[in-house]
């Protein structure tokens, strides 16, 4: 790893010729801050409100295309992880720090995958998949995260090994002080899975009504139900009609 002077920033490389074979998707575990089993219970009225996302929406030309599914593996455990990531540029995705540096663990492979479903055959050796699949190539995230764990760093960038062709990245903007709007909350969650499938087999979606007060709230950051420590960390946040 590097660290930067002025930018304090730290990044490091990976070598995506190093390829490893996709764990079967049992044996892959959350991503997750916490030790231990920890029960979800993240909404208010007690029912879990995430309904699968239709396929359209993440296969190409839908609106969720270009959140993408990533597995991790650690430099130090060898243990496979699963997490959510966004396409920012057609080779940059952005998820969570914690997911690819927390204590002494860092990523040391990572496999990218655009309109994942653990169910659909994906797992398979083809030219398609070839094509859905991309691996990372260089990670860059804050020295406060790597240095402190200060909640407001907790990110990173992730450079891919070739960029993807005809592929729509995430709009983003700066969010409103204060607002009470209706908000999107979709990606991979990680406590959600079954035997076959492993965690975080198949992309969610949920809406809430929010009011924002941006201001007023916690380190100035948005908070809502449904940030759970059982593995639903890095998920797609946007603006929606209700």
């Amino acid at each position: 790893m590097e660290q930067t002077g002025s930018e304090k920033v730290i990044f490091w490389e990976l070598d995506p010729s190093l390829e490893q074979p996709l764990p079967a998707p049992n044996s892959v575990e959350p991503c997750i801050r916490t030790s231990g089993v920890t029960d979800i219970g993240i909404f208010t009225d007690e029912q879990d409100i995430r309904t699968p996302v239709d396929k359209m929406n993440f296969q190409p030309g839908g609106k969720y295309h270009s959140i993408v599914k990533l597995f991790i593996c650690s430099e130090a455990s060898k243990t496979w992880t699963t997490a959510t990531g966004w396409l920012l540029e057609d080779d940059l995705v952005v998820t969570a720090g914690h997911c690819v540096l927390l204590d002494d663990q860092h990523a040391s492979c990572v496999r990218l995958c655009i309109g994942y479903s653990a169910g659909s055959g994906e797992s398979k050796d083809s030219d398609a998949l070839c094509d859905s699949q991309r691996f990372v190539a260089r990670i860059a995230l804050p020295f406060a995260w790597s240095d402190a764990k200060v909640e407001q760093s907790d990110v990173a960038f992730l450079q891919l090994d070739r960029p993807f062709y005809n592929v729509v990245p995430i709009a983003y903007s700066t969010p409103e002080i204060k607002a009470q709007q209706w908000l999107t909350v979709v990606g991979y969650p990680a406590d959600l899975g079954t035997a076959t499938e492993g965690p975080g087999g198949e992309m969610y979606e949920f809406k809430i009504s929010q009011d924002m007060d941006l201001e007023r709230s916690r380190r100035g950051m948005l908070g809502y139900h449904g940030d759970t420590h059982g593995g639903q960390k890095v998920l797609f946040l946007c603006s929606t009609a209700s």
